[in-house]
């Protein structure tokens, strides 16, 4: 279901730690597997223009369903996990959405970006069968087809640092009456920061019944209150099961991968 959480791990020790441990891979049955029957409620509606740089995704003509967050006029960021098969050919990015399908005026558009490695880059290092989501982040090139930016559609700003971080905002499209049907509205979730993670990752975890699900990966945790991107949804989610994964839903920290992103983008905080 939609509304993000992220857990953070720390991968910096030898050892692992007790939530380590009890990191589960993704559910299965979905479109890349995932378990169906799983389902959760809960989070808020967003309203028209809230968070201007939610985008979602549609790659390959609907094969698959992510979340987003526009860096620029040229940029688009989402999960690894969602474009990383190197046979994908298109991903059309929806934006200034409120509703899915999105209902197109003129303040809504959508922009397409073509060619695995030409449109769209996953991190060179992600690996979809790793027992943790390392590098879950990857991007989208708009630059034949730039962003022109309104009311509705708006850049997020790069985070600098997580330090004082202590609640978050997150905003999602996922599945929140099941089996596995995309939500019709865009939803959030404002929740504390979890401490079980540290590292490359950020958690949350927003009780029984709540949190990020399938269809979420990809989308956008903010400090609560602003538009500073902080985290994006990887594919290890609970799905509102507070027994997986410590209860934590698993976000990629964005400050972790600055250098990258600038790399790739020239985009600084």
């Amino acid at each position: 279901m939609r509304l993000l959480c992220i857990i953070l791990i720390s991968l910096t020790s030898a050892k692992a730690t007790s939530w380590e441990k009890s990191i589960q891979p993704p559910l299965k049955s979905d479109w890349r597997g995932r378990d169906l029957d799983n389902r959760i409620g809960g989070g808020l509606t967003a309203s028209e223009g809230q968070f201007p740089s939610n985008v979602y995704i549609e790659v390959d003509s609907g094969d698959v369903f992510c979340g987003g967050v526009i860096l620029n006029e040229k940029w688009v960021m989402t999960a690894a996990n969602c474009i990383y098969k190197n046979f994908y050919q298109r991903v059309d990015v929806y934006m200034g959405c409120q509703n899915y399908p999105c209902n197109f005026d003129a303040h809504h558009t959508v922009h397409t970006a073509i060619g695995w490695g030409l449109g769209f880059f996953p991190h060179e290092n992600y690996t979809y069968e790793a027992s943790t989501p390392e590098y879950d982040i990857g991007l989208i090139d708009m630059g034949n087809s730039p962003i022109s930016f309104n009311q509705y559609i708006q850049p997020a700003k790069l985070a600098s640092s997580d330090a004082g971080l202590s609640s978050v905002t997150t905003v999602g499209w996922g599945t929140n009456t099941g089996p596995a049907y995309i939500s019709p509205d865009l939803l959030y979730d404002n929740n504390p920061v979890s401490p079980d993670c540290t590292g490359d990752f950020l958690c949350v975890k927003p009780g029984s019944g709540n949190g990020a699900c399938f269809y979420d990966f990809g989308t956008a945790m903010f400090a609560q209150g602003t538009d500073e991107l902080h985290g994006l949804a990887t594919d290890y989610v609970t799905c509102g099961d507070a027994g997986r994964n410590g209860g934590n839903d698993i976000y990629t920290r964005i400050t972790s991968h600055l250098a990258w992103i600038e790399s790739k983008t020239g985009i600084k905080p």
